[in-house]
């Protein structure tokens, strides 16, 4: 192994170790000329998902293979199916900030699919997000839509995020792009942390008017 790969393998085991999202006693890193590839299994789709946004947030890393599989406890395939579906429903149901009465749900082997509508772009985040934790679930297609009770002006939802940015103190140091097209957001630009650039999407992803954020900032690491 390369002494690079050696030092982006070291760096991933260690950043998944640290992660108390992910259990770890059963992934395995491998890194060949940057590609890195994840195997093993994981008790969740949420530890699966965190263990992926460590890969990506490791220096050097070119491209990445998850092949992570997740523990489905079987007893039988349609009941469980029903199951997870009936606590997916209770969990929304739970969170009473979200507006989920035009949100269906299906289940088939522990893939579930979501479709339907909610008012607010950080509303489609959270549901998934929230599932991703439950257990059995092997995979999530998020293919809500934001319909918005009023349309923002673009220019308006730019200049929301710039204003949250500074207030933020990430604007002027951070070198970024805002643009916003029917409510899509765009974000280019070099990012100093991987904190910064999860942050700054944050920022953009709970911003009235957003229906949706495509994030492409580079981090700019320093040369040693």
């Amino acid at each position: 192994m390369k002494k690079n790969d050696q030092r982006i393998k070291h760096d991933i085991e260690a950043s998944i170790e640290w992660d108390v999202a992910i259990n770890n006693d059963h992934i395995g890193v491998e890194v060949t000329n940057g590609w890195v590839r994840l195997y093993g299994s994981v008790p969740t789709y949420r530890s699966k998902l965190a263990a992926e946004d460590n890969v990506w947030a490791t220096k050097g890393v070119k491209g990445f293979d998850n092949e992570i599989s997740v523990k489905y406890l079987l007893t039988s395939s349609e009941d469980e199916d029903l199951q997870l579906k009936q606590r997916i429903g209770a969990l929304l149901s739970w969170n009473t900030d979200l507006v989920t009465e035009s949100v269906s749900i299906e289940v088939d082997q522990g893939h579930v699919s979501l479709i339907g509508f909610v008012p607010q772009y950080w509303q489609k985040l959270r549901i998934a997000d929230l599932i991703s934790g439950l257990e059995n679930v092997q995979e999530i297609s998020n293919e809500i839509i934001i319909v918005l009770a009023i349309k923002n002006d673009d220019i308006k939802t730019a200049q929301a995020i710039n204003d949250a940015l500074i207030r933020s103190d990430f604007l002027p140091k951070e070198s970024i792009n805002i643009t916003v097209n029917n409510g899509v957001v765009t974000l280019d630009g070099e990012i100093s942390t991987t904190f910064a650039k999860w942050r700054i999407k944050n920022i953009a992803n709970n911003t009235n008017g957003v229906i949706e954020v495509l994030d492409r900032t580079e981090i700019r690491y320093k040369k040693i």
